[in-house]
């Protein structure tokens, strides 16, 4: 059962990003303009405090005007750093992190926050994720290293939201495990769906 979820899993992950890779640039900029203009007029965001987000690589949904927004507006902004031992941790950053004192990770080339003691954040309000591909019922398929699903198992959070293209919505659910995490909303260019 779990290696048939895995190939599946493996198809999936493979044809969805050959689809974002082929995203045209522009568009792909504007998409993520809309979705994080979406995103920030939403009540979770609005009412949160501690926004964990990420740096995006690649063709990923960009983050850069919602973590600028958020520390303008004096909300705490994290981002995570995959520790050691495998597992997420979010620290806070400042304005100066995002210009240009981000960290790059050896593994995956990330940008990551510098792993300060004092700026790890314990628990976040919304925590706002990548992802390669989601169902409607609020499951993703991530890159496949399963960073993100065991820190939600934690659930060292409020809210959860996926940043995703209308593409990348499925109109079938994913294939998923017992450790699959489930997101509580969705946002994309058109849409929020709740979950």
């Amino acid at each position: 059962m779990s290696d048939s979820c895995q190939r599946n899993k493996h198809a999936i992950r493979r044809e969805l990003l050959k689809m974002r890779e082929l995203l045209d640039a522009n568009k792909a900029r504007d998409n993520s303009v809309k979705i994080q203009d979406r995103l920030m007029g939403l009540q979770e965001y609005k009412n949160g405090t501690i926004i964990g987000s990420y740096a995006p690589i690649g063709m990923e949904v960009e983050t850069w005007k919602i973590m600028h927004h958020a520390l303008a507006n004096k909300k705490t902004l994290a981002l995570p750093k995959i520790e050691g031992n495998g597992t997420l941790s979010f620290y806070a950053i400042e304005e100066a992190d995002l210009n240009g004192n981000l960290v790059n990770s050896s593994r995956f080339n990330l940008k990551e926050p510098k792993a300060i003691e004092e700026r790890l954040v314990e628990k976040l309000d919304l925590l706002i994720i990548p992802g390669v591909a989601f169902d409607t019922q609020g499951y993703r398929l991530g890159y496949g290293f399963g960073y993100y699903d065991r820190y939600m198992a934690k659930k060292t959070y409020t809210s959860s939201v996926g940043v995703a293209h209308d593409f990348q919505i499925l109109d079938h659910n994913l294939p998923k495990l017992s450790y699959d995490q489930k997101l509580d909303f969705i946002v994309t260019e058109t849409r929020t769906l709740y979950c």
